[in-house]
């Protein structure tokens, strides 16, 4: 069993600490294959809802990886490229979002990372929508809802999708 699989079923704080620590540093290095990191990320994130607890990722560890992940983002859309890695990292997003659980001013609408990722949904939206499938249109739509924190309960039902 590799890191990445040990952590996608490991539920104890410490395998969760480990994992998004291992995380950091993936997209710290520059790596350039993520996709499995941002798959296994994305699945903790939205099936275990203590995994974003600041005791478990501090703050600047998860500021780390959400740059990162946007960073990842932007290769994709700049490659047009708007396949399974682009899907993962929209989907981190969204799901990395749980943390206003725990912290309701985390990546506040204003704040400088928030509006460059605004920026991108938002573009992507207006003007790549034609290169992206309906599903994918639907859950950046619902994505840059939820960044704007404009979302509402009937949106969960727009990102109930199958992998």
């Amino acid at each position: 069993m590799t890191y990445i699989q040990s952590a996608s079923v490991g539920t104890k704080k410490n395998d969760l600490t480990d994992f998004f620590a291992a995380l950091e540093q993936v997209f710290l290095s520059g790596r350039k294959s993520i996709n499995h990191w941002l798959r296994a990320s994305r699945n903790i994130v939205r099936f275990r809802d203590h995994a974003l607890k600041p005791e478990v990722v501090p703050d600047q560890r998860l500021d780390n990886i959400i740059n990162g992940v946007y960073i990842a983002l932007l290769k994709e859309i700049n490659n047009h490229n708007f396949e399974r890695k682009f899907d993962n990292c929209i989907l981190s997003l969204l799901y990395l979002l749980k943390r206003r659980r725990y912290d309701a001013n985390f990546l506040a609408p204003e704040s400088e990372l928030a509006i460059k990722i605004d920026e991108i949904l938002n573009n992507l939206i207006t003007n790549g929508s034609r290169r992206l499938s309906n599903r994918q249109v639907t859950i950046v739509s619902i994505t840059l809802k939820f960044f704007r924190k404009e979302a509402i309960y009937s949106d969960l039902q727009g990102i109930m999708v199958e992998d």
